[in-house]
């Protein structure tokens, strides 16, 4: 049996809109399609990030109540933006357990939330993340984490030209060259960067950055992506 567990990337903190925002993610489209009732998905954090640590912990102990309920059985773990950061702490969460990993589906996973993301532990055999290229000028000051594997197979990794809205699924479509909105959270004194479009306003200190991509290229480069992951997840289903 193949376990599939997966935590999406920030949205909106009302889950209403995070659910219509949301609705055809890949990691959503992933948990629609998978075979068998062993999967989960799960909204990613709000715009603080503060949920993080606790997603990749509930990700992680669903993962292993399966895995000890179903011997045998194979984990596939998934997650886009935080969520990404997030999947790679459950990784290493099982790691700890002596639990492994068959499976590590990532969508331009990011760091944002001061998790500990040394890089994808070698409990995992096959680990695919699709990136966006720097060329599309879009959430620059982003960078990217679980980019390298500690030990064990080979990560591929791809990048493709579309915002980082479009690796998750959730492309924006918006005439002309598409915008990010970074929203700046002010907490306690403390600073937290967050990103969502379509949010100028809602918080002070919100910035539009220009990007390089048209809507076309959004829409194309995230078709690309389902496309791309879906092979590699064959792959990897194909394999012992």
């Amino acid at each position: 049996m193949d376990i599939y567990s997966a935590v999406d990337g920030t949205g909106p903190d009302d889950n209403s809109d995070y659910m219509k925002e949301f609705a055809n993610s890949h990691c959503k489209r992933l948990y629609a399609e998978w075979h068998g009732r062993a999967k989960r998905w799960e909204r990613g954090p709000s715009l603080t990030g503060s949920e993080t640590q606790s997603l990749a912990v509930r990700q992680a102990r669903f993962a292993k109540t399966q895995y000890d309920a179903h011997p045998g059985s194979r984990i596939f773990l998934a997650g886009y933006s935080r969520g990404g950061a997030a999947a790679e702490v459950a990784c290493h969460i099982l790691k700890r357990e002596n639990v492994p990993v068959h499976c590590l589906l990532l969508f331009d996973a990011v760091d944002r939330s001061s998790v500990d993301t040394p890089g994808v532990p070698d409990n995992v055999d096959h680990c695919f993340h699709a990136m966006r290229d720097p060329r599309t000028a879009s959430r620059e000051i982003f960078g990217n984490c679980s980019t390298e594997k500690l030990g064990g197979r080979k990560m591929i990794k791809q990048k493709f030209y579309g915002t980082h809205g479009a690796i998750g699924g959730v492309p924006q479509t918006e005439t002309g060259f598409l915008m990010d909105t970074v929203v700046e959270l002010h907490l306690g004194g403390a600073t937290a960067m967050s990103a969502l479009g379509g949010l100028a306003g809602t918080y002070t200190a919100a910035q539009t950055r220009n990007t390089n991509v048209t809507p076309a290229q959004n829409i194309l480069a995230s078709a690309q992506i389902w496309i791309w992951m879906q092979q590699h997840l064959l792959t990897a289903r194909n394999a012992t």
